[in-house]
């Protein structure tokens, strides 16, 4: 059940509009998160206080693709924070003759989960700097496939929607599909 101790945090105009997505979770964190930069919103406050909530980073920033994919235009979370739908309203894609389309949008959801040893080696797993697995460590795990828009320009992914479960997503796109 959602208690508000998980804060979304968007920047699709983020590094030449690649976008970025952090996600923080309010609560006393570890003296190794205490530590480590960019992980804790501190404030004035330069130690730890052991009673004091903070948010805390939850996993590596999510970010897009490529240059101008404006990754995080649209979140939605669910309601145990453990589940998230991003839209890259401007990725293109490749299909599967070699030719592109631009701009058409897509979504991608992610559970924080600990990831399997396949997955490690074959999913998109936001690692932050970790080169090998570490057991027991929770990463943002792409869930299924990259949903992509047909058309050129549809920017799928102008809305996006996710039930509290996580069970469902729903979108929108900023143009009109013939």
């Amino acid at each position: 059940i959602y208690d508000g101790t998980i804060l979304v945090s968007s920047a699709p105009l983020y590094d030449s509009n690649r976008g970025r997505v952090i996600v923080y979770k309010y609560k006393i964190p570890t003296s190794t998160e205490w530590n480590t930069a960019d992980i804790v919103m501190k404030g004035t406050d330069t130690t730890p206080d052991p009673d004091k909530f903070y948010w805390t980073r939850r996993g590596a920033p999510l970010t897009g693709k490529n240059s101008g994919d404006s990754f995080g235009a649209s979140i939605s979370i669910d309601d145990t924070g453990n589940f998230i739908v991003i839209s890259a309203l401007s990725e293109s894609k490749t299909n599967s003759d070699g030719t592109s389309n631009q701009s058409v949008g897509s979504l991608r959801v992610y559970e924080y989960k600990i990831p399997t040893s396949t997955e490690w080696d074959n999913a998109d797993i936001y690692k932050d700097s970790d080169t090998n697995l570490e057991s027991g460590k929770f990463y943002w795990t792409q869930v299924g496939n990259t949903i992509f828009g047909d058309d050129d320009t549809e920017a799928w992914g102008y809305g996006a929607s996710m039930n509290n479960d996580g069970s469902f997503i729903s979108w929108c796109t900023r143009n009109v599909v013939q």
